[in-house]
């Protein structure tokens, strides 16, 4: 599964983005504007709060200062704006195998549609009804309409606005989750945040030094191993390593007799688990220094797994081999084989009828600077190159009789975002910015 990548695109990319310096550029047309981190200033004068201008400094971010830090539930409860903390115990409870989507079901108002319990698999997220992503084969009508960003970067199609799940698919490397609900701040809206904005943020670099390691085993033969190296302070320079590989089943099983092609493309299916895999990498390094920080952070991961179809509750045309379909019912000739639905062959019994692959990469700066004068720049650039390789292999819900189908679809965003912060009198915040 694993794949070579040519390192002299992207760090061309880059360079030719810091270039350019404030002009943001998409693949798509469309550029994408993210939550940022920013430098917070310690003051010992006793602040009066008497309302906010653009955006709560506190609440809305995950800092990329030398302490990162998720937003407080004081600090949401006196900000304007509805949000959600995940931590550590709400993702470690989805449990190993939780993708992206299984972390966001412990929210309110977040419902998730999947088929299977790894990360691997796509899963379709809904927040107070809106939707993102795809999760079973009927039309869905989502409108991906809520912006996902890993570390404060975009991780959305531009062109699409879609995001799937196995983008994120190992819960080890995530710290925390912000969920946001409805549009946000302007200052961290994007495009597509009409729905809300969901922001994962990784584990970060720390002061001391420290390594973790697990191996886990669960239910339908599935397997993680995951890990974190963190080098701790040296001479202002801290960085952070991790990573896992998980693989396992699904469990539904595919009827025995069928010869519909399916894992591995066998003629004969029977038996069979639709197996699923995954893994991520992320690598973050940070230098601290009087003024502020920079840091440079890279990210890879990749989901695949066999989509099943949703079960017949009662027997129909559909059986164990195809589907008869003609668009003269009365010429219709059913298909050979046991009558396919939950009465005749179980409650776990599905067919496969494509398997997905998910993949993105991405590599971003994220800079901030007191400039004096209780100000603080702050500046973010990003490469992401994300691709869905889709398969189909029977049709059953579309009734086609077609057995093949490939799409390919990717798509790379190059963006940059320039702003800054000023503390001015009664503790107001005002924020300036260019994306």
């Amino acid at each position: 599964m694993y794949r070579k990548t040519n390192m002299r695109p992207l760090t061309l990319a880059l360079a030719a983005t810091g270039l350019l310096g404030l002009i943001p550029l998409a693949h798509a047309g469309v550029t994408a504007q993210t939550r940022s981190a920013r430098v917070r200033q310690k003051t010992n004068q006793q602040s009066i709060a008497v309302g906010e201008v653009s955006s709560n400094v506190v609440t809305q971010s995950a800092y990329a200062q030398p302490t990162p830090e998720l937003p407080s539930q004081k600090k949401i409860f006196k900000s304007g704006v509805s949000s959600k903390v995940l931590g550590r115990n709400e993702i470690e409870a989805a449990g190993p195998a939780a993708g992206g989507a299984q972390m966001l079901s412990y929210a309110p108002g977040v419902n998730v549609v999947g088929s299977y319990g790894t990360g691997a698999a796509k899963a379709q997220i809904s927040i107070d009804g809106i939707k993102q992503g795809w999760g079973h084969p009927k039309p869905s009508g989502a409108a991906h309409s809520i912006a996902i960003s890993f570390d404060g970067i975009p991780m959305n199609d531009p062109a699409t606005g879609l995001w799937q799940s196995p983008q994120i698919n190992q819960p080890s490397i995530i710290q925390g989750i912000q969920v946001t609900y409805g549009p946000g701040n302007p200052e961290n809206r994007w495009y597509n945040n009409i729905g809300g904005g969901i922001d994962f943020v990784p584990i970060q670099p720390t002061k001391k030094p420290g390594a973790n390691i697990g191996m886990r085993y669960g239910s339908d033969d599935f397997k993680n191993i995951h890990f974190d190296v963190r080098t701790g302070d040296v001479d202002g320079f801290s960085a952070v390593l991790a990573g896992g590989v998980s693989t396992g089943n699904s469990f539904l099983k595919v009827p025995a007799g069928t010869k519909l092609p399916g894992p591995g493309g066998l003629p004969e299916t029977s038996g069979t688990v639709l197996p699923s895999n995954s893994y991520a990498w992320f690598f973050k390094v940070r230098k601290s220094f009087h003024s502020g920080d920079d840091s440079f952070g890279a990210y890879l991961a990749k989901g695949t797994a066999y989509k099943p179809y949703d079960i017949l509750l009662y027997p129909s045309k559909a059986t164990i081999n195809g589907y008869a379909y003609n668009k003269d019912p009365k010429k219709e000739v059913p298909i050979p084989g046991a009558i396919w639905s939950q009465q005749t062959t179980g409650y776990y019994g599905t067919m496969p009828y494509k398997i997905d692959s998910n993949t993105t990469w991405m590599f971003y700066n994220k800079l901030n600077v007191n400039i004096g004068a209780k100000t603080s720049l702050h500046n973010d650039i990003w490469y992401r190159y994300g691709h869905r390789l889709h398969q189909r292999y029977v049709s059953y819900a579309v009734g086609a009789p077609n057995t093949n189908e490939y799409n390919n679809p990717h798509s790379e965003t190059y963006g940059d975002k320039l702003w800054f912060d000023s503390k001015l009198s009664y503790n107001m915040p005002l924020n300036l910015s260019h994306h």
